[in-house]
């Protein structure tokens, strides 16, 4: 009997000898089980990209908001990225629509934005250049409209109203102006209260001030164009870095 539980024994310990031989002792248990994958956001430029026909001195331009992000592995295992978040508090932009004591309306954003790229691999102890959709604008809806899904909470009259949004206007978005051309982003953007996060493992992987660059504009064909949005999000990222 004591012969039988000292092989039992043996068999143990050589079976938990082998597993720590595969995966390169204590160290190498560490390293596969309890290390958290660690990424750096080197920057995100947001951009505004315009549908066939409009630019920047069109008067109510289609475009879409999307952005491109410059992402650092220091891993040594590839990692995909295929999602980001635009969240965070606004207010109304075109001062139509007021709740109680005169105050803006007040909006919680929750937006997704999806893969832009045909790429999603950034691989290990490397760099990668991800674009991302966030949303699309017709822009021929009126100032202060919201989208559903959408619901809104507090009250109005003691001026404590949130409308929480999915589905963002332009007025939560862009700063109003005449002809309701996207040429700057709301101050929220540029406070931190309004914030583009990658995703990754389920955890947000926030754009700080440093890392987040002023809004430029595109024609599609050269948003399509990799090379040259990458030239752009680099001299983008010099020319904001020294300001």
């Amino acid at each position: 009997m004591r012969n039988q539980t000292l092989s039992y024994v043996a068999i143990i310990v050589a079976i938990i000898a082998g597993i720590f031989g595969i995966f390169g002792g204590i160290p190498g248990i560490k390293t596969l089980f309890f290390s958290k994958p660690s990424l750096k956001i080197i920057g995100f430029m947001p951009a505004v990209v315009f549908d066939p026909g409009y630019n920047l001195d069109s008067t109510n331009p289609k475009f879409s908001l999307k952005g491109i992000i410059k992402i650092t592995n220091p891993n040594s295992y590839d990692i995909t990225i295929r999602e980001m978040k635009l969240y965070g508090r606004s207010t109304d932009t075109s001062g139509k629509y007021k709740q109680g004591g005169n105050k803006p309306l007040v909006y919680e954003l929750n937006v997704v934005g999806t893969l832009d790229s045909e790429e999603d691999l950034i691989k290990a102890y490397s760099s990668a250049y991800l674009k991302f959709n966030f949303a699309y604008f017709k822009n021929t809806e009126p100032p202060g409209v919201m989208k559903a899904p959408m619901k809104g909470s507090g009250s109005a009259e003691k001026g404590e109203l949130v409308f929480y949004i999915y589905l963002p206007s332009f007025n939560q978005l862009f700063k109003y102006n005449n002809r309701r051309a996207p040429y700057q982003m709301v101050d929220e953007v540029a406070q931190g209260q309004l914030i583009f996060s990658a995703i990754f493992n389920n955890e947000l992987l926030k754009v700080n001030k440093e890392s987040l660059y002023t809004l430029r504009s595109f024609q599609k064909n050269e948003w399509e164009n990799d090379s040259h949005i990458i030239n752009m999000f680099n001299a983008a990222g010099e020319l904001d870095i020294k300001k």
